[in-house]
């Protein structure tokens, strides 16, 4: 990763360089959803010129995370695999199988409540909610 220049504030904080650049330009304070994208790719390069204010999933999208920080724009085929590596299972954060959300999604079409198919699974009922309304594991179609 980049060490970018950082500055020392007269309260005695630091602040990273280009941040401060763009709170300047801006004349407000940068949100913690605010990122400072440096076009060239040189974290260094804190010209106006070079920065850009962008969003967390915006930068995200802009750039290929694999571990490491690459300044390589993600391609198309980039952008499937990511999200296909997101998806079900594969997700770093699912709880359940797609084996268990086809039977979660069975049980609700024969009536049970999300509360009901919560206790059995012992996931939360937001969770089931969520199933439900296709917010995640969408992909899995019954």
């Amino acid at each position: 990763m980049t060490k970018y220049k950082k500055l020392k504030l007269k309260d005695g904080t630091t602040i990273d360089e280009h941040r401060y650049i763009m709170e300047q330009h801006l004349g407000r304070k940068l949100t913690s959803n605010e990122i400072v994208h440096h076009i060239d790719g040189n974290g260094r390069n804190n010209k106006l010129n070079n920065l850009k204010l962008t969003t967390r999933s915006e930068h995200s999208r802009e750039h290929w995370f694999d571990g490491t920080y690459k300044h390589t724009p993600i391609t198309e085929a980039g952008r499937k695999k990511l999200s296909d590596c997101n998806k079900g299972e594969n997700s770093s954060s699912a709880k359940l199988t797609e084996a268990e959300v086809i039977k979660i999604k069975h049980m609700l079409q024969k009536g049970m409540t999300p509360v009901e198919i919560s206790k059995f699974f012992d996931i939360s009922r937001k969770t089931i909610s969520n199933i439900k309304c296709g917010n995640i594991w969408k992909h899995i179609i019954i």
